[in-house]
């Protein structure tokens, strides 16, 4: 579990729900990308990424990297535009802050 640095919100956050939520938007980042390269322009048909869309295509650990609590991402994918593994920084899931 992870604690949010913010002194006004200081909520502890589940690694799991950590996961999911960047997760899910580095999913719908990917599928605007795919979208803008295929079409030129970023469209997803105005639909939102059903829950846990990005089950089978990406995955996530919670790590400290360099001071700061990132998610590790790494690309699953069997086809497409299969990216190498990356950091993303995590907020909070009620502030919005960035731990630290």
């Amino acid at each position: 579990m992870e604690i949010c640095d913010n002194p006004e919100c200081r909520i502890w956050l589940h690694d799991e729900c950590i996961i999911d939520y960047v997760l899910t938007k580095a999913y719908k980042t990917i599928l605007e990308e795919d979208a803008q390269a295929m079409n030129g322009t970023a469209k997803t048909n105005g639909r939102k990424p059903k829950s846990k869309a990005w089950k089978s295509k990406l995955t996530g650990k919670v790590k400290t990297e360099n001071g700061h609590t990132v998610v590790s991402i790494t690309d699953i994918r069997k086809e497409g535009n299969v990216r190498e593994p990356w950091d993303e920084r995590v907020p909070c899931l009620q502030c919005q802050e960035l731990l630290e």
